[in-house]
């Protein structure tokens, strides 16, 4: 069973874990140098008024992507055995 969904489909708050990042070369190549890359735990920490951009923490970092680009990233639950965000 395939449980990816879209980064931008994920409630605040939910940590999951990137598991690919798709689109152009150049887009995927920019998400993934700001740390979205495959086994990375991610978490929604909030979002804009209107609902984007979403604050998400990645690797130490909080980082604010638009709804386009957090399209681009698949992502499934973490499994809650050692998984943190």
């Amino acid at each position: 069973m395939d449980l990816q969904v879209k980064l931008s489909d994920i409630p605040i708050g939910n940590p999951v874990t990137v598991c690919q990042v798709t689109g152009a070369s150049d887009n995927a190549r920019h998400l993934m140098d700001l740390g979205f890359t495959s086994g990375a735990i991610v978490r929604p920490l909030f979002a804009a008024a209107a609902g984007s951009p979403v604050a998400y923490s990645v690797r130490g970092s909080v980082l604010a992507l638009r709804r386009s680009d957090s399209d681009l990233i698949f992502v499934y639950p973490c499994t809650g055995k050692g998984d943190r965000a």
